[in-house]
């Protein structure tokens, strides 16, 4: 492509008009990370708890809720090194650390409605 005057040159290598690839990702990065929150870690959690929190207080009044279950870590209270070496512990020790299982478990409006009346069938009342 050919530059006609000197302004689209300028206008092609100034960044605020052209940026590149890495400028892109890395804005998209930062409005990933203010807008939804982070991607990992202890303030993954904290942020799932206030969402959570959130929708519970939403749908209260219409039967929806949500629970967060964390699975804490069981290596101090957990007897699994039955003739396992060193190095093995201490790798199931840092798996351990890395992957923390959880559940989350949602019960929308429209569930709790047909879980009670379910509940409501399976009485005395249905015969």
């Amino acid at each position: 492509m050919l530059l006609d005057n000197d302004d689209d040159q300028l206008a092609f290598a100034d960044r605020a008009l052209n940026p590149t690839k890495s400028d892109v990702s890395r804005l998209y990065n930062e409005w990933r990370k203010n807008e939804l929150g982070p991607d990992n870690g202890k303030e993954l959690f904290d942020k799932l708890k206030m969402e959570i929190m959130s929708y519970n207080q939403a749908n209260q009044h219409n039967g929806g809720r949500a629970r967060l279950l964390v699975y804490q870590d069981c290596s101090n209270s957990c007897n699994d090194s039955d003739g396992e070496s060193e190095a093995g512990k201490k790798a199931s020790q840092k798996k351990r650390k890395r992957s923390q299982p959880m559940i989350i478990a949602i019960c929308t409006p429209l569930m709790s409605k047909s879980s009670s009346k379910h509940s409501a069938i399976q009485g005395d009342d249905f015969l």
